[in-house]
């Protein structure tokens, strides 16, 4: 399923406007000819607008812990194999 295309800023600027002077949801988006779930999502909250949701689930190791997890376990192999050599 696609993302709905994000308000203009000047789409924005007039929805501001129309909040201002108390207009409804069913007015406003007669006026900029927008669906009524995009001006309700709007409205409820102007300031996280257009900006990505965070999807999934969240990871346990950040890309350090990741780096650091890998070359510990990396060291411990050579170690085992038997070679000191680090370059390869």
């Amino acid at each position: 399923m696609g993302l709905a295309s994000t308000l203009s800023s000047e789409e924005q600027a007039q929805l501001d406007i129309m909040i201002q002077l108390g207009f409804t949801t069913l007015q406003m988006r007669r006026r900029i000819t927008r669906l009524r779930c995009c001006v309700r999502n709007y409205v409820r909250d102007t300031m996280a607008h257009g900006s990505a949701k965070p999807t999934g689930r969240p990871r346990i190791l950040t890309d350090r812990d990741e780096r650091s997890v890998v070359s510990h376990h990396t060291s411990r192999v050579l170690l085992i194999a038997g070679t000191t050599d680090y370059s390869k």
